[in-house]
């Protein structure tokens, strides 16, 4: 049920324009919603979906100090859904990229390892079983007692709350 990519553009967006119309308290705010107006108004979306990094860049400073423009990689599809992320992935990213692959890399030569026929585990011999065999079937012949069930403990209002009739 993957949505179908309809358009991919790559935008340089001008934030500065509306967010020096803001408070200095508001100005990362407002980039955001610049950026979310510009994405709307050039890819004829009905929503505007922002990734996590892309939210972080335009943070990245604080609230009073957001870029003056940032470089958008905005994807429409089927649904009229957009999409925007970052154009260049973030130096943090791709370390963590780099990770995940050599771990698939180490994984996969585990698998091969694995693959290759290991020993047979040794079973005990047929002589040591049979005593456990026997333990097993004394605890099953014993009926098992039941004990008798205790009875509610039944409990007195206090004095206090019992009301005297005159």
């Amino acid at each position: 049920m993957a949505e179908k990519i309809i358009l991919e553009r790559v935008y340089i967006v001008p934030l500065r324009k509306g967010y020096m119309k803001a408070p200095m308290y508001k100005r990362a705010k407002r980039a955001v919603n610049t950026l979310k107006i510009f994405l709307l108004k050039h890819m004829k979306g009905t929503v505007i979906k922002l990734e996590k990094e892309l939210n972080e860049k335009i943070w990245e400073r604080g609230m009073k100090n957001p870029p003056h423009k940032i470089k958008v990689v905005a994807k429409k599809d089927d649904k009229g859904i957009v999409t925007a992320q970052l154009a260049e992935l973030p130096k943090k990213r791709v370390k963590e990229e780099k990770k995940k692959d050599k771990k698939q890399e180490s994984a996969k030569e585990k698998k091969t390892e694995t693959q290759e026929p290991a020993e047979k585990p040794v079973e005990e011999p047929a002589e040591k079983q049979k005593p456990e065999d026997a333990a097993a079937d004394e605890l099953e012949s014993k009926p098992v007692e039941k004990k008798p069930a205790k009875k509610p403990v039944e409990r007195k209002a206090p004095k206090d709350s019992v009301k005297k009739e005159e």
